[in-house]
């Protein structure tokens, strides 16, 4: 998942970027995650912009591999 986005006129969906909000909302993420959970050894990001700077803004450090087709997945 990614943190609130923006929806900036003439970005493509897959290019939209985190809004203000969802900036503090990923910082405060990670440090949960820091918190909270034992250290993350992996990551599988979408490439969407919003999913990357959510990743970037946690501060979890594990090697990351980017799949372009978890941007078109559904939950569950």
């Amino acid at each position: 998942r990614h943190a609130k986005s923006d929806y900036p006129d003439g970005v493509s969906d897959h290019d939209r970027p985190l809004a203000e909000r969802g900036v503090r909302e990923a910082a405060l993420a990670g440090e949960w995650i820091t918190a909270n959970v034992d250290p993350v050894d992996a990551v599988l990001c979408s490439s969407a912009t919003r999913t990357r700077q959510t990743l970037e803004r946690t501060g979890i450090t594990a090697p990351v591999q980017y799949v372009d087709r978890i941007y078109d997945a559904s939950p569950g």
